[in-house]
């Protein structure tokens, strides 16, 4: 919050699917935008094959693939690689993130990360209770 009492981050989007079919893009990169939207913001995993999402969209792995390098390049879309035979995830970016719910995003941990996250919290558990605590820091 800054001095005037409003949120630093956009406000909410009401109807996320009227909100991305304004967005200036193919036809076909809104399609697979709405589809990466509606998982996203159900707290899912969006994470299909090429062939798997062209069949779900009624298009080719390779116009998929294309539609997918235009969102990616846009900065709507985070393409998050996990390797040699292995699908790559798809998250919206931070800011559309932002903008569709009206709140910054949570930190993204990876599975590497889970036992920094864990400590994390343990700091910051343990720094509110010696605030809370009386004669505390």
């Amino acid at each position: 919050m800054d001095r005037t009492g409003l949120s630093s981050h956009p406000p909410k989007v009401r109807f996320p699917a009227f909100y991305l079919a304004s967005l200036t893009a193919p036809a076909g990169s809104r399609v697979i935008l709405s589809a990466i939207t509606d998982a996203c913001l159900r707290g899912r995993r969006f994470a299909p094959g090429q062939r798997s999402l062209g069949e779900l969209v009624h298009r080719t792995a390779r116009t998929v693939r294309r539609q997918l390098r235009v969102l990616v390049e846009r900065g709507w879309v985070r393409a998050i690689r996990r390797g040699r035979r292995l699908t790559t995830i798809y998250r919206l970016s931070r800011s559309l993130f932002a903008r569709l719910t009206g709140r910054p995003p949570r930190p993204d941990w990876g599975p590497y990360q889970q036992p920094l996250a864990g400590l994390v919290g343990a700091l910051v558990g343990r720094l509110a209770a010696d605030r809370a605590r009386p004669g505390g820091p």
